[in-house]
Order: structure tokens, then C-alpha cells, then sequence
């Protein structure tokens, strides 16, 4: 057994070996592997934030937070928010209504239009 192997625990007995894996009680980060939140795109991230503010059970988080002048999504503002069932969501808006001119070659698809 290595060291690292993330175990916590083992029993023996006779040929039967249980080992007990350690677990984490801390919820991922987005940036961790496994990690993950869904981003809902907005027009306007202040009216959405206002809005969920008065939503029994939801955690804003920091922000709006926004990104550099020369970030390939310049103008793009985002902040987190906690559902009452644990699930972690991002606001997301861009000041120029689209989401990513990026870099040559690099794409992203777009918010969907509106419809009606």
C-alpha cells in the first residue's frame, strides 16, 4: 500500500482485505479536477444579483467581479451564488452583449438570442 494512496483505514481478515478510502468533506473549487457550478449568461448581472438577493435560502458570494482591459473577454462580469439545495451557480454578462471575441481560432458559443 503507498503512503499517498489516500487511504484511510484498513482491516484484515484472513484473505479479505477492506480498505477504507478518506473523504473530503470540502466541496470543490470550480478550478479543482471534478469541480463544477452551471453559468447562466444575463443581460444585466447588477439586476440579476438584486433579484436573488431577495430568494430565501440563496448565498451571493463576492462581486460582481470583473476582468482586465486587454483579457480576451474584456468587459465580462460574474458572481457566484449558492442554490438552498448546495448547488453553486454563476451570473454572467458581458458590458458589450457579447460573451468572447477571444483570439483568432479560439471560439465560443454565444449567449442564445432572444426570442419572442
Amino acid at each position: 500500500m503507498h503512503p499517498r494512496d489516500g487511504t484511510a483505514g484498513t482491516h484484515q481478515s484472513g484473505a479479505v482485505r477492506v480498505q477504507c478510502p478518506e473523504r473530503s468533506t470540502a466541496q470543490p473549487r470550480n478550478s479543482d479536477i471534478g469541480g463544477h457550478h452551471l453559468a447562466l449568461y444575463v443581460d444585466d448581472v447588477d439586476a440579476a444579483r438584486a433579484y436573488l438577493s431577495y430568494v430565501p435560502g440563496v448565498t451571493l458570494m463576492d462581486g460582481p467581479n470583473g476582468v482586465a482591459e486587454n483579457s480576451p473577454v474584456a468587459g465580462q462580469r460574474w458572481f457566484y451564488f449558492t442554490t438552498p439545495w448546495g448547488l453553486q451557480m454563476e451570473i454572467t454578462s458581458c458590458s458589450d452583449g457579447t460573451f468572447y471575441r477571444g483570439r483568432p481560432g479560439e471560439r465560443m458559443a454565444p449567449p442564445a438570442e432572444r426570442r419572442g
